[in-house]
């Protein structure tokens, strides 16, 4: 039998839901005792404690009104800030929202672009609660979602479906009074999206009749574009839309709000299955860091699948909390563990090793587990309980490695805790191994210039000592974790092993090589004594991730990770970019300079006003990907061969030199007395001239701007003027115009030429154009040979070189191309 409440409860859902397209009815207890034959004083009781549950809303007053409580519409607090991410990632995207909704006139179209799975039904699901909220929707409003592939091969269709006939009602009209998402809009024709937008716009629709309901529409539309959508269409949807909105794909997120989003579906998965679930933190490591496909949908969804197969494996058992397995999860989710090392930092600030997670509804708890005081029991322990997840070896070998100094740290907390004195430790192991131990640090010390604490001293006796009592020939730590450990720490491991083969000669044992890796480890927690102070290395690229992932890979697989990067936004005004490399730059100085590695030549401009401006010394390098690759695609759209592709990179690029015989002057920060004083007029032109550098398109002034910046040693502008001349000279000659991509081959190649004959570099040998030269004498190239040799001659002069016979017939192979 319903308990009293269960019973008023159900009652007013089933009044309320004949409410569909507007507000739940408000009920007084007089209304509900006649229609429940209760007393009105023991309703009176049992609607507040629902009231208290948040299940319906009191209005207090004569009488006393209550409502059945929107489960979507929450009153407390911006529903937006439901979403993770609302304050950072999805700040801009928020906002504009915001704006979208509570703009007071019409009927509001909103762009959506966002990658397949990013979250757009859900956000927009959001946005129709914040409407709610705010009153520009009713509590009842109707939410339709429709996704426009359906009819993408029956466009004529699409004013039927949308308006409706005599049978059935259009979804135009179903929408009415609330929110419409379209997804996928660019699979509609240009023409019925105009014809939409009209409709929307309560425009009259030329040989059409006027709908009566049209006048009084009100509906707020979402349309949703996949962001790889053509750069044409994006541009056509974007023009025609009142807002535009773009969300962050799963990529493009922090590895915190990954972090929120696993806790956000396994309490979903938890409170779906009514079960405690327990989640390892090598698991937690994999689902933050492997390549997730269909972005936020498909981490939920291998989430779901690793829950489903947990709940089927433990179904039978009857406990209510059941443990998830790698083995679980689909088999590319484990990959995510190799790349545990490259964001340790960021992850341990959140994750704690050798930690159970646990989730239930609205909780996630952590467990410590049970510490152990051997940090051999510690790694057997680990490496059992990974053997649980059906783990390979290998598999095994790198979580345990990826932990090691994690589990070090604790087991080094722990000594710490047992011998907090010199005068507690001589009562726990012998004066002969502290004598040993104290003669060891100061050797280390001396060699490795730096300060070992009391508690590193306590530390290793405290270590050697049960070293000493259980001697174990058992290995715990990996090959390839041990090779890593000795080729970066070499005069580390000396030093160890100088000191173990003391201590097994006094006290007669054999040390394994577990033994020695610990050692290491204890050497490692010393401070520096020495001036941590040195060079920083910046990468700094055009585009938004592209120096932040090579930084990446430099820092894993470096002995220091601490390579910086620079990512210059494409879209961003160059003042703003300029702005954030300067304040970049004077973050990450240590006093000793910055190495400025980029891939074009704005960068290295910028970099020459921040070393003045800073004081600051600046040394750039150039390695230009970026351009080369700008110009490998423009020659693959003109549909050229491989060959030819490569032949033109090669022709136009293999000469230049990014790390010159005869280094160019570091940029210092002291400014020469012909120099003109700064001003913030002298800044802002140097930032004006790096404005046209940004865009992508190679015509013949971004060429020479591009070589000034590369070869600062040159009056680029003297050159312009003679290069120009004679490519004139030689259209005159052969009586042609050459294209621009000619142009710029030899227009670049003539430049790195003249360097590398000006710096005494050999010249390079081409044999093709060895075996061409004997072909110049006849036809329409006879006697371009020796006309060259005219046309350069100035420029030869003026430039201090002289350019040989082979030189110049790679020179006209380039115009025959």
């Amino acid at each position: 039998m319903k308990l009293k409440k269960e019973q008023v409860l159900e009652f007013i859902k089933e009044y309320s839901s004949d409410f569909v397209h507007d507000e739940f009815p408000k009920i007084t207890t007089r209304f509900l005792s006649e229609k429940l034959k209760m007393q009105r004083t023991n309703l009176s009781s049992i609607l507040n404690q629902l009231v208290n549950e948040g299940k319906l809303v009191k209005y207090n007053g004569r009488p006393v009104l209550y409502q059945l409580a929107d489960e979507n519409v929450s009153g407390n607090g911006d529903v937006f800030e439901q979403l993770v991410g609302y304050d950072t990632s999805l700040k801009e995207a928020i906002a504009s929202a915001k704006a979208a909704v509570l703009y007071p006139e019409g009927n509001p179209t909103i762009l959506i672009s966002a990658a397949h799975g990013s979250g757009v039904s859900h956000f927009a699901k959001t946005v129709f609660r914040f409407a709610q909220a705010s009153g520009k929707l009713k509590t009842r409003a109707p939410w339709i979602l429709w996704d426009c592939k359906t009819i993408l091969n029956e466009q004529e269709k699409f004013q039927e479906i949308f308006l409706g006939d005599h049978e059935n009602e259009g979804i135009l009209k179903k929408a009415c009074g609330g929110m419409l998402i379209l997804e996928n809009i660019d699979a509609v024709s240009e023409r019925n999206l105009d014809w939409l937008l009209a409709f929307l716009r309560g425009e009259k629709i030329q040989g059409q009749d006027e709908w009566p309901w049209q006048k009084d529409y009100h509906c707020i539309t979402i349309f949703s574009v996949l962001k790889d959508t053509n750069e044409m269409m994006l541009n056509l949807l974007r023009g025609r839309m009142d807002f535009r909105i773009s969300l962050p794909s799963l990529e493009e997120r922090s590895i915190e709000e990954r972090f929120l989003l696993l806790q956000k579906f396994f309490k979903e998965e938890a409170k779906a299955m009514d079960r405690m679930i327990e989640v390892d933190t090598s698991i937690l490591h994999a689902l933050l860091l492997y390549e997730v496909t269909d972005d936020i949908k498909g981490l939920k969804n291998d989430i779901h699948t690793g829950c489903a197969n947990s709940y089927v494996r433990s179904y039978n058992t009857g406990n209510k909390t059941i443990a998830l397995l790698m083995s679980d999860f689909p088999n590319y989710v484990r990959k995510g563990i190799m790349y545990y090392r490259s964001y340790k930092n960021e992850i341990d600030v959140m994750i704690k090793n050798g930690c159970k997670y646990t989730f239930y509804k609205n909780q996630m708890l952590r467990d410590n587990k049970t510490a152990k005081k051997d940090i051999y029991q510690s790694i057997d322990a680990r490496k059992r309980d990974l053997e649980r997840h059906a783990l390979t070896e290998e598999e095994i070998n790198m979580a345990v490695s990826n932990q090691l100094e994690s589990e070090f740290k604790e087991y080094f907390k722990q000594l710490c805790e047992r011998a907090d004195s010199i005068d507690t430790l001589k009562k726990m192991v012998s004066e002969k191994l502290i004598s040993l131990t104290r003669e060891f640090l100061l050797r280390a010390g001396e060699e490795l210039s730096c300060e070992f604490s009391k508690e590193i001293f306590c530390g290793i006796c405290l270590h050697v000592n049960s070293c000493l009592v259980k001697v174990s020939k058992k290995q715990r730590i990996s090959n390839e974790e041990i090779a890593r450990l000795l080729s970066k720490y070499p005069t580390h491991y000396e030093l160890v092993k100088q000191f173990q083969t003391e201590i097994e000669k006094e006290f007669n044992v054999k040390f394994n090589v577990d033994d020695l890796i610990f050692l290491m480890m204890f050497l490692l927690e010393a401070k520096k004594d020495v001036d941590e102070n040195k060079v920083v290395t910046l990468i700094a690229m055009h585009g938004s991730h592209a120096a932040s992932s090579i930084a990446a890979v430099v820092n894993a697989l470096s002995d220091d990770s601490k390579v910086q990067s620079f990512d210059m936004d494409l879209d961003k005004n160059v003042r703003t970019v300029y702005k954030e490399l300067k304040e970049k730059i004077i973050e990450i100085d240590q006093g000793k300079g910055i190495l400025l590695v980029y891939d074009m030549g704005s960068l290295h401009t910028m970099a020459e006003s921040i070393a003045q401006e800073t004081k600051i010394a600046i040394r750039c390098v150039e390695v230009p990907i970026t351009l080369v690759g700008i110009a490998g695609s423009s020659k693959a759209a003109e549909m050229k061969s491989l060959d030819e592709v490569a032949d033109y990179l090669q022709d136009n690029f293999s000469g230049l030199q990014y790390f010159r015989a005869k280094p160019a002057p570091e940029i210092m920060p002291e400014i020469k007395s012909e120099t003109k004083p700064e001003t913030e007029e002298n800044d802002e032109e140097i930032t004006e001239q790096t404005i046209d550098e940004s865009s992508q398109e190679e015509d013949i002034n971004e060429v020479f701007e591009y070589l000034g910046d590369q070869f600062p040693q040159f009056d680029i502008d003297l050159m312009k003027k003679y290069l120009l001349v004679i490519i004139g000279q030689i259209e005159h000659e052969m009586n042609l115009v050459l294209d621009e991509d000619k142009k710029i081959g030899l227009i670049v190649h003539i430049v790195c030429l003249i360097d590398k004959l000006q710096q005494q570099h050999t010249p390079s040998v081409n044999f093709m154009a060895y075996s061409v030269l004997g072909d110049f004498g006849d036809g329409r190239y006879g006697g371009l040979f020796e006309k060259m040799k005219i046309f350069l001659k100035p420029l030869e002069e003026t430039f201090d070189v002289m350019i040989q016979d082979n030189e110049i017939a790679t020179i006209i192979s380039i115009i025959r191309k």
